[in-house]
Formats: C-alpha cells, sequence, structure tokens
C-alpha cells in the first residue's frame, strides 16, 4: 500500500494510487488559488481521489535610511502613459515614496 503523506506538497498533482504525475497541474481547477480541487480521475490507473492546492507565501524587508533620517532619497522619474500626468513626477527608488518635482536635482531634497 502506498504511504499515506508520500504525495503531499508536490510540485505537480500526483495520482496517490499510482504515482502518475499530472501535467499542467495548475490549469486544474477553475481559478481556484487554493484549497479543495474536487474529485479527480487518473488517467494512467482510472481510479478517482481528490486533490488540493497549496500556497506559500513569503516577505521581503529592505533598509530604508530615507525614511529614518539618515539618508537622502533616491529620486527617480515616473514614467508612463499619458505622459502628460507623469510630468514631473519622481519616486523613490528605496522607500517608494511619490511626490512632484520641479528641480530634479538629487542634491536638494524637499523638506518632508
Amino acid at each position: 500500500m502506498i504511504e499515506e503523506f508520500k504525495y503531499k506538497y508536490k510540485d505537480e498533482i500526483t495520482c496517490p494510487y499510482c504515482g502518475e504525475e499530472y501535467l499542467d497541474s495548475q490549469e486544474i481547477g477553475n481559478n481556484t488559488n487554493e484549497g479543495n480541487l474536487g474529485k479527480q480521475e487518473c488517467d494512467h490507473c482510472e481510479k478517482k481521489f481528490t486533490a488540493s492546492r497549496n500556497m506559500s507565501i513569503t516577505y521581503n524587508s529592505y533598509l530604508a535610511p530615507c525614511l529614518n533620517g539618515e539618508g537622502k532619497h533616491d529620486w527617480r522619474p515616473m514614467i508612463g502613459i499619458p505622459k502628460e500626468y507623469f510630468k514631473d513626477k519622481f519616486r523613490c527608488y528605496i522607500c517608494g515614496k511619490e511626490e512632484k518635482r520641479i528641480n530634479t536635482n538629487q542634491e536638494e531634497e524637499k523638506k518632508e
């Protein structure tokens, strides 16, 4: 008998009876991001089983000295359409702060 947990947390749906891996498992589930995908039938051994999709979320953290008064913002021009909307708009590459700036000189920062 196949071990109960042998096919958990795999990259593809795997038949728990015969071990056959589904190709393109992401296509199964009618746009379900996570959870029960319901009844499946193996094309190889024709046995029925159920499957579920699991997702993992990770986070990144970054230093932002400009938010702590320890460094200057790294202003970069924002680009997009329509061009008129983005004229004179800048975003700090470090912290994401956005503002309208007439003077684009990075050495002359606008006081917060």
